[in-house]
């Protein structure tokens, strides 16, 4: 829906061309004020963009298994795990939700009653709340798809299928809390801007099932087991560092690989 907002003033740091089409405008509807976000769209040459980011100069491989528990077990040993902003703030959201409900408004559309003034408060709480929940998330993905596209030249994944993941009831807030299908969708456009490599493993790989030191398959793998105990060779190793050492090794061979 067009608006007219009028006049907004705004400071650029460098002069671009700016198209009419590249402007957004927003409203922040957590706050009473409903203060406009502007972004805009523009074109930049290489040039430009290698003078205003500091080159790469790193050329490892780094395998990066994504799960619940551990949102990232990379292949150098180093374990990220996800701030969880909705499993962390759920019995505030569930106690303002109750009291939005329990405020005088209108239960069905056009029945004459008018939201009063509690019930909007107690919405604009609610609202806040769902948006911290938001920000953090994406604060975190964004900051860890940045550090990992700057710290590797090859990025070694799973091809999961989220879709299907998120129909098993048990997994799905937990799934959703975690948001791995955004972090693949930030991974892959930044890996295209910053001109770098993301490898995927077909899904049927048994990347947690296969040993990283013999290759044997352990077949009764389940998902109850977070440390990998190989009946061929001996090997004990946690279940997420074993499955990112086995995407380097399959995805790649003969190259520089960053592991413990």
């Amino acid at each position: 829906m067009a608006a007219n907002y009028g006049a907004i003033r705004f400071f650029l740091a460098t002069i671009v061309e700016v198209k009419k089409s590249s402007v957004k405008v927003r409203y922040n509807n957590t706050t009473s004020d409903f203060v406009p976000y502007v972004s805009i769209q523009t074109d930049t040459t290489q040039e430009e963009f290698n003078r205003t980011h500091k080159p790469i100069k790193n050329n490892h491989t780094l395998g990066v298994d994504t799960g619940i528990k551990a949102f990232a077990s990379l292949s150098n040993g180093l374990q990220i795990f996800a701030p969880k902003p909705l499993n962390r703030l759920a019995r505030r959201l569930k106690r303002l939700s109750r009291q939005l409900s329990k405020k005088r408004h209108s239960k069905t559309k056009n029945n004459g009653v008018k939201k009063s003034a509690n019930f909007l408060k107690a919405s604009l709480r609610l609202n806040r709340l769902h948006t911290r929940i938001a920000n953090t998330r994406n604060n975190f993905l964004h900051k860890l798809s940045t550090a990992l596209i700057r710290h590797a030249k090859t990025l070694c994944l799973e091809s999961l299928k989220v879709k299907n993941m998120l129909k098993n009831s048990k997994l799905a807030k937990a799934l959703s809390d975690v948001s791995i299908s955004a972090f693949n969708t930030l991974l892959e456009y930044k890996a295209k801007y910053y001109g770098r490599a993301i490898l995927r493993a077909d899904a049927f790989y048994p990347s947690s099932k296969t040993c990283s030191s013999c290759g044997s398959v352990k077949k009764d793998l389940t998902l109850n087991d977070r440390v990998y105990k190989c009946g061929v060779c001996g090997a004990v190793v946690d279940r997420d560092f074993n499955a990112s050492i086995n995407l380097v090794k399959h995805l790649v061979s003969g190259v520089p690989t960053e592991l413990a």
